[in-house]
């Protein structure tokens, strides 16, 4: 279908910047960088997507302010063991898509293409040998309950991750012109979305949804497992020189992104990574290792979600959940020069994609969080 499919920009439409041979460009919270290759899947539109044809399309136009900042981009990094795939800007396939002109809402993408993307979210990184207990095709809680926290916990945030996609599907859900309901055979002429009551009450009520509310806990869980990720690498970030392209906005991101570091760190942490992979051997090693590699895989399965919109924003949560565990569970991530400057330890990074991810996916839960109130 004409509109299951990205838009690309010409090739003479793309900055001299962009087209430039490097390893990392740098992008904004605006412009978010996606793979849209479908190397790992065929992202053809089955026939259930036929209500997503419109819904779903990607707008990637760029003003010509937007285009000349990132002409401007072109610091490179370096990066440690990633918990997620970060694509090189130079590779085919790449992007600059402006989150602002694509705002997460619900588009139509269901039935068994996004039925199947869940199943091998949950089954194919599931830690258990036996098979998991499944609510309408998909896997709702762990087997075993005496199973270990750093694997429950691994279940939990992904189990966040659905949550949360859920709820901002329910609270920008598309509406009819007077009922309240979608109708894809009698929409306006302007399509309206807006919070949907019945909709969230169909995904989130517990006579209807028997674990809703484990589903809703496990949201804040994210929610504290970012906040205390932030909170973690504030020091760094306080001393972060933030590049627009426009030393006015450079001044004001600067500022924003403190006062934002302040109210997190005052405060109280709701989670400890201490308590998390701590004991010492091969052992604790390899489920450290293993519980990277999972998370790492659900970023590659998230290649074969079939509308635009919903892979993008699916990605970007995930990149920002994966930047969170990469700060915490990396150990000591920064010392103290001798002028007592913080500095990183040297092999271990972040690249400004990551830490966009990780401001954009928080952001995210402090909306939620409101939206359900």
């Amino acid at each position: 279908m004409r509109d299951c499919q990205v838009q690309d920009c010409n090739l003479s439409e793309v900055p001299a910047g962009i087209r430039e041979s490097s390893y990392d460009k740098l992008i904004s919270r605006e412009a978010m960088c996606i793979d849209t290759s479908g190397s790992l899947c065929n992202k053809a539109c089955s026939e259930e997507e036929e209500e997503a044809v419109t819904l779903g399309h990607l707008d990637t136009s760029l003003d010509e302010n937007q285009e000349r900042t990132i002409g401007r981009w072109s610091t490179k990094d370096a990066e440690d063991k990633p918990f997620c795939e970060l694509g090189d800007e130079s590779e085919q396939g790449m992007i600059y898509v402006d989150l602002l002109k694509n705002v997460e809402k619900y588009t139509g993408y269901k039935g068994e293409s996004a039925g199947r993307v869940w199943r091998s979210i949950y089954l194919e990184n599931c830690f258990e040998s036996n098979p998991m207990r499944v609510y309408n095709g998909v896997p709702y809680s762990p087997v075993d309950t005496k199973t270990c926290k750093e694997k429950r916990l691994f279940f939990r945030l992904i189990s966040g991750l659905q949550t949360s996609i859920s709820l901002q599907l329910s609270y920008n859900h598309l509406l009819s012109d007077f009922k309240g309901a979608s109708n894809f055979f009698s929409r306006p002429t302007k399509s309206v979305w807006g919070p949907s009551l019945d909709e969230f009450i169909r995904r989130f009520h517990p006579s209807i949804v028997p674990e809703s509310l484990s589903r809703l806990r496990n949201l804040f869980l994210v929610y504290a497992v970012e906040m205390r990720a932030i909170s973690k690498v504030a020091p760094l970030l306080r001393q972060h020189a933030f590049y627009t392209g426009d030393a006015a906005s450079d001044t004001q991101t600067r500022s924003m992104v403190l006062d934002v570091l302040s109210d997190i760190e005052n405060q109280n942490s709701f989670f400890d990574e201490s308590q998390l992979f701590h004991e010492s051997g091969r052992e604790i090693l390899d489920l450290k290792e293993e519980f990277r590699l999972r998370f790492l895989n659900i970023t590659r399965i998230m290649d074969c979600v079939g509308c635009d919109k919903c892979r993008m924003w699916g990605k970007l949560q995930i990149q920002g959940m994966g930047t969170a565990l990469k700060i915490l569970f990396s150990d000591n991530i920064f010392g103290k020069s001798a002028d007592g400057h913080v500095k990183l330890r040297p092999n271990f990074q972040l690249r400004r994609t990551e830490i966009v991810s990780l401001f954009n996916a928080f952001t995210k839960w402090v909306f939620l969080s409101i939206a359900i109130s």
